[in-house]
């Protein structure tokens, strides 16, 4: 689950926002015994635009594959594609 901390920019595909991501911790919890802790981690969300058109989302899938390969220490990393009309509440 996505929850939205702040607008950060508009860009050619659509709108890019800090999010608070949560997971579930792969530690085991300290009662009860099971893992059903939670963890939460800030992230980069960019949302293509639902105006887009077939030809805007293959770009935007295009760049998404480049972006995955890159490695540098000013470049947010792809860690995961989903496919959602919402993506945070």
């Amino acid at each position: 689950m996505y929850v939205r901390l702040l607008y950060l920019y508009t860009g050619q595909y659509g709108e890019v926002n800090l999010c608070e991501m949560t997971t579930l911790d792969s530690q085991p919890s300290l009662v009860g015994g099971g893992n059903s802790n939670t963890a939460t981690k800030l992230v980069a969300v960019k949302q293509l635009q639902t105006s887009a058109d077939e030809s805007t989302k293959m770009d935007f899938l295009r760049e998404i594959r480049i972006m995955s390969k890159l490695r540098h220490e000013n470049i947010v990393q792809v860690r995961n594609i989903q496919y959602y009309t919402q993506y945070y509440i």
